[in-house]
């Protein structure tokens, strides 16, 4: 089959399993990307600085639709945080500190600078000619960048926090900073010697409210990895914290968030399994706070995010993605309800896609119009399926404890035929063999006759622990697993 038609009814399918039921949302324009997985991005005229694991990579996007690697170094630990300031980037390390790399010749990276703070430090802005930085239980670090090749340790502001600092966004002569159960605003006009101007307690070890924060205008977004809140600082000696809010459900994974012009981005990541509603990229309207609307996801997993000149650059596993909001799109296609499961796996033969549908269902989908796919049979298994595998007139489902093989000759009415007692993983099918691997051990099952599947042999493949779910595919006599970690092993069947 043709890559890219594999690629569209992949993302067909996959848009229609994660669509709400209410009006289809758009669809915005992806105009550019780059690369495969990476963690942080900070764009500034035209560039772009994006975190590989330790390496740091440099890239001309002033074309966006096609963004040119230039250069890359490596970084002593992954970033939590980048900035971009007069061809320096700036990156917060945690515990390993921070540093500047000079970015004037792009083609050649290099650190300028390293510091490092006592604590944890994450997120930080810029205050005239000093950094904020969120320092975990160490407060709030000012750090002097007249000479960016020589930053200094100004002094720790004394804000009386219990919790640790985990937030600072500066706009004017006025920052922000947050613990999770404390909300500072800061009188910033002498940066170097920061005064609090109000604060904000809401004391609850157990339901954090507050997380890394930004400014728009007089209002400041704080989000903690599952609710965003809305703080008017408009009278910095009165902040107010509005009563409304807003909820994800992707509490626990890795999130990233940027604000701009009445539009939220946020963006999370959880490895495997993708348990989180609204994991990926989530565009929000917020310009009522009382009625937030999203009007866009995707659900591809994300790590970081940031907006430059009305666009969105957004990393993640599958590389840098640039997105041109304001190109939105009519949807693929509408969901008609039979989708609104959670799909574990799907395979697609002729103008069939064969879903692997919790709690415990095959379904059969006719894609022949990729843009009103239709349902058209279905047949329960054992459990939760968690791998499928389509050949000729047999599909293969590994359940929790079973791998069945099902006829469907007539894909309109898929029936079972056999059963054999095996562990669940992800499966592949080469002439009458079944190729299985699960929990280190690899399994070939012998399909001669599929109303008596028997496992024929199995061996150990250690392949150590992974981020993301193994494949299989078999051909030619050989089965091939990747692994996140590993790579990808070749075994002769």
């Amino acid at each position: 089959m043709n890559l890219n038609r594999l690629s569209l009814i992949l993302a067909t399918v996959l848009a229609l399993a994660t669509i709400a039921l209410s009006a289809p949302a758009p669809v915005a324009q992806i105009v550019g990307h780059w690369g495969g997985a990476c963690d942080k991005t900070a764009v500034s005229e035209g560039f772009a600085c994006v975190s590989r694991g330790l390496d740091l990579v440099t890239l001309d996007v002033s074309d966006p639709t096609h963004p040119k690697e230039l250069g890359e170094t490596v970084l002593p630990a992954p970033p939590a945080s980048m900035k971009i300031r007069d061809r320096y980037l700036y990156a917060t390390l945690g515990e390993a500190g921070m540093l500047v790399i000079d970015i004037h010749k792009p083609e050649k990276p290099r650190i300028v600078a390293k510091l490092d703070t006592p604590g944890n430090a994450t997120q930080f802005d810029f205050c005239g000619r000093y950094l904020y930085v969120a320092d975990g239980k160490d407060g709030l670090q000012i750090i002097g960048i007249t000479n960016p090749r020589k930053p200094v340790l100004i002094v720790a502001a004394d804000l009386g926090l219990v919790e640790p600092v985990v937030g600072i966004a500066v706009s004017g002569n006025t920052a922000c900073v947050t613990s999770t159960s404390e909300f500072v605003v800061l009188d910033t006009s002498d940066p170097a010697h920061p005064k609090i101007a109000s604060k904000i307690s809401d004391i609850d070890y157990y339901c954090p409210r507050f997380g890394p924060v930004t400014v728009s205008g007089t209002c400041a977004y704080t989000f903690d990895g599952a609710e965003m809140r809305f703080v008017d600082i408009s009278d910095p000696t009165s902040p107010i914290l509005e009563d409304d809010y807003l909820t994800l459900d992707t509490y626990g994974s890795r999130a990233d968030f940027a604000v701009s012009e009445n539009r939220a981005y946020i963006v999370s990541y959880q490895a495997w399994p993708p348990v989180f509603r609204d994991q990926g990229l989530n565009i929000l309207d917020i310009s009522d706070h009382s009625n937030v609307k999203r009007i866009y996801r995707t659900p591809v997993s994300a790590k970081g995010v940031a907006v430059d000149g009305g666009l969105v650059y957004m990393c993640g596993t599958t590389g840098l993605s640039i997105l041109d909001p304001g190109a939105l799109q009519p949807p693929l296609a509408a969901n008609n309800g039979y989708l609104n499961d959670s799909v574990q796996d799907m395979a697609v033969q002729g103008q069939y896609a064969y879903l692997a549908v919790e709690p415990n269902v095959l379904k059969v989908v006719d894609i022949s119009d990729m843009a009103a796919p239709v349902l058209k049979g279905e047949a329960p298994t054992s459990s939760k399926p968690q791998g499928i595998a389509v050949s000729g007139s047999y599909a293969c489902v590994s359940t929790s404890e079973k791998l069945q093989v099902f006829d469907v000759s007539v894909p309109t009415a898929p029936v079972l035929k056999g059963e054999v007692s095996c562990p669940p993983g992800p499966v592949a099918i080469w002439t009458h063999y079944a190729c299985l691997y699960s929990s280190n051990r690899f399994f070939v099952i012998d399909l001669s006759d599929p109303v008596h599947p028997v496992v024929t042999g199995q061996t150990m493949l250690s392949l150590g622990s992974s981020k993301t779910r193994p494949k299989v595919i078999a051909s030619g006599g050989y089965a091939y697993i990747s692994n996140y970690t590993y790579g990808v092993a070749i075994v002769d069947i």
